[in-house]
């Protein structure tokens, strides 16, 4: 019997699929784009984190849907350390048609740099089992 879509949980791990985007920042940037992806299939963002080996001044990230935010709040990355994002309530805030992008932006100040700074997104296909669903 053939493995459908449906037949898998919406929380199975072998479902979910990482972006690890290197960024390369410049200061006195405002809401670049430094990745787009397209997956071709509706998906749902699961997780957004950080890391930056350092940071200096103020840089935040973000990913966003095809332009719109699928975060609560910005993440701002700290020096050494792993800074987990808070994704927006609304699930339509999370969620992308199969045409839709998977963007990575970031906004700095006039001394906001990073160095080795990595946004990761977690995504994973809808629908699945579990899932409510309407295209």
């Amino acid at each position: 019997m053939a493995v459908t879509d449906l037949k898998l949980k919406n929380d199975a791990k072998s479902v979910i699929e990482w972006l690890v985007i290197p960024l390369i920042t410049a200061i006195s940037q405002a809401d670049v784009i430094a990745f787009k992806f397209i997956p071709g299939y509706s998906f749902e963002i699961v997780s957004v984190a950080a890391y930056a080996r350092t940071v200096a001044g103020a840089v935040t990230l973000r990913a966003k849907i095809s332009g719109v935010t699928a975060m609560l709040a910005d993440i701002t990355p700290t020096t050494g350390n792993i800074v987990a994002g808070t994704l927006a309530a609304a699930l339509g805030a999370r969620r992308g048609s199969k045409t839709d992008s998977i963007d990575a932006n970031f906004t700095t100040d006039g001394s906001g740099v990073l160095t080795n700074g990595f946004l990761v997104i977690a995504f994973r296909p809808v629908p699945l089992n579990g899932d409510i669903w309407s295209e």
